[in-house]
């Protein structure tokens, strides 16, 4: 049996769709900044060390999907490797890739992450913000945000590194009905996590539509779980702490990207070694006479 639904009203779309923009506002600079003990529990609340080690996990899978996709285009450029051979050399690159990545993110300490996603809340809130958002996370409502928003920028995630190594494609005959699909889209907007890792213009169209189909039964579980707290969790995410913690994390996964590019350079100058073997696993797909029929 299909999964019912969540009836989201019009007003909640309406809402999760237009809380991106609200991010990019300027902070009150003349604002007392929080004290550190508020911005460590404020932290520790947040769930910090998770989201850390959240985000190092997707830059890893990420980078092992970039690199993959990199070397099998620079293997077949003309692809005319078939699906077979596609998928033997896919198979061998993320093998050799894999490991180098992971140690070379080694550098990457969750722990350090963590002070600089607090570094990054002491420079973007006051300390109203911080007070507002304790007091609310504290509250069993609060506690149901957190669940709610920890489950949906999951679930984000991993459809962003799906999406890294696989290319967009579906067709109209696999959409629902636009009702449910709405209602699913309006869910994703409201993963914070997903808004600091993909400008608006992206958030929007074809990548949602395909998230929002990739992720379809477990993004109506999530809703129908929820469904009684959604309209209180969207107007949360419209006050002005949470959207000055939104700008704070979108600052923090900025700055963690900034580190993560050259890790990336260096991971595939240590695979150097590697690319003969590559080449001689790709010569011999291109000459077998059955590639393409």
């Amino acid at each position: 049996m299909p999964t019912r639904p969540v009836r989201l009203c019009a007003a909640l779309l309406i809402a999760t769709l237009n809380l991106l923009p609200l991010y990019a506002q300027a902070a009150d600079a003349s604002a007392p900044p929080p004290a550190a003990s508020a911005v460590h529990a404020l932290a520790q609340t947040y769930g910090a060390g998770r989201l850390s080690q959240a985000e190092l996990n997707t830059a890893e899978q990420s980078a092992v999907a970039v690199l993959v996709r990199q070397n099998l285009r620079a293997l077949d450029p003309d692809g005319r490797l078939g699906p077979e051979g596609i998928k033997a050399l896919s198979t061998r690159l993320g093998a050799d890739i894999r490991p180098a990545v992971r140690q070379v993110f080694a550098a990457l300490r969750p722990a350090d992450m963590t002070a600089e996603f607090e570094t990054t809340l002491s420079g973007t809130l006051s300390q109203q913000d911080a007070d507002s958002l304790l007091t609310y996370w504290r509250t069993p409502a609060g506690q149901r945000y957190l669940r709610f928003s920890h489950a949906l920028d999951d679930l984000a995630a991993n459809g962003l590194s799906r999406l890294i190594s696989t290319p967009i494609s579906f067709s109209r005959d696999q959409m629902p009905p636009p009702a449910v699909q709405q209602q699913r889209r309006g869910l994703l907007a409201m993963s914070t996590g997903l808004n600091t890792r993909a400008p608006h213009a992206a958030i929007e169209g074809v990548i949602l539509d395909w998230l929002a189909l990739q992720n379809g039964p477990a993004l109506d579980r999530l809703g129908q779980q929820y469904q009684a707290d959604l309209p209180a969790f969207v107007r949360f995410q419209a006050s002005a702490p949470a959207q000055a913690l939104a700008r704070a994390q979108a600052r923090w996964a900025s700055q963690q990207g900034r580190r993560i590019e050259p890790l990336i350079q260096q991971a595939d100058q240590a695979l150097a070694p590697r690319r003969t073997g590559w080449q001689s696993l790709a010569r011999h797909w291109l000459s077998d006479p059955n590639i393409g029929k």
